[in-house]
């Protein structure tokens, strides 16, 4: 950030000290050498801000949430994806009674694992305080891995949770792969809605691989995003890189259009203002001393 901002600020001091100081000798940019430098600047200032989603994701790490109906291999996935034994693996369906989270690291991303208690009906006060808890990680979540039970016929818990989750950010795992296969797979995909189904053996690691590739490709193709919580903290110098790129696309189309300098150097003068909001410096003393160590002025 601070790279766009020196340079914005030289051609900001040539703009400036040309208008200032009309009888100095001032090398002025010519009006092609500037409209190239700021559309140059623009367009990668422009890149950042498309990319500005991943960048939150990378510092603050994706909310990855585990959900499924009980006993289908979600505490499993979960040991897997981290290759290590965190969650008691049973075969008592309802072993999870709360959320678990750790942090993982799949492909250089980072994934804040979520594994939550089996969503089910239930009259059980414990237990059902569990799926409350589940459910509001579910809202929450920037990825949803829903768990299925390759070895059982889908139930109806099964495909309540796919309907629920339908327009999210999600991704199939159909886990078990290990043992004969009993869900309707061609039923699956037909209903899959353009969601990616994996088929996974979490307790043998088979298929793991296309598992963390898929959601790598989620990812880097925008398929995900931050929920609101990671968004509060960065939001103010996305919007401020924004307001920073619309200005500078201002300036440009007045160069397009030969207006004047001044026109030009308010332009550049809000463009430099939102970018000091995110790097926390203002720009006028730094002009000045531009301006006067760089062109002479006075001498």
């Amino acid at each position: 950030m601070k790279k766009f901002r020196d340079e914005l600020l030289d051609c900001l001091a040539h703009v400036e000290g040309a208008i200032d100081f009309p009888d100095e000798d001032i090398e002025v940019l010519n009006g092609r050498e500037l409209f190239e430098r700021l559309t140059r600047l623009c367009r990668e200032m422009e890149n950042l801000l498309e990319t500005s989603s991943a960048g939150i994701i990378f510092r603050e790490g994706l909310t990855t949430v585990i959900a499924g109906r009980p006993n289908v291999g979600k505490s499993s996935l979960l040991n897997a994806l981290l290759r290590q034994n965190r969650a008691i693996v049973t075969p008592i369906a309802g072993t999870t009674r709360d959320a678990i989270e750790e942090t993982a690291n799949i492909r250089g991303i980072p994934l804040r694992l979520v594994d939550t208690a089996g969503i089910q009906e239930t009259d059980a006060p414990v237990e059902a305080e569990g799926i409350r808890r589940s459910r509001s990680y579910l809202e929450r979540a920037d990825l949803i891995l829903l768990v299925l039970d390759g070895s059982e016929p889908a139930t109806h818990e099964d495909e309540t949770l796919f309907h629920e989750i339908e327009d999210r950010p999600s991704l199939c795992v159909v886990n078990k792969k290990d043992l004969p296969q009993r869900l309707e797979l061609e039923r699956l995909f037909k209903v899959k809605n353009g969601k990616t189904v994996v088929q996974v053996s979490a307790t043998t690691g088979d298929g793991m691989a296309h598992l963390e590739e898929a959601i790598s490709q989620m990812v880097w193709q925008g398929k995900t995003a931050p929920s609101e919580g990671s968004l509060v903290t960065h939001l103010r110098h996305k919007e401020s890189l924004k307001r920073s790129v619309d200005a500078l696309r201002s300036a440009i189309e007045c160069l397009r259009h030969s207006a004047p300098p001044e026109i030009v150097a308010v332009d550049l003068r809000e463009a430099l203002e939102n970018l000091g909001e995110i790097v926390g410096e203002v720009f006028t003393e730094d002009l000045l001393d531009k301006i006067f160590s760089q062109f002479c002025i006075g001498k």
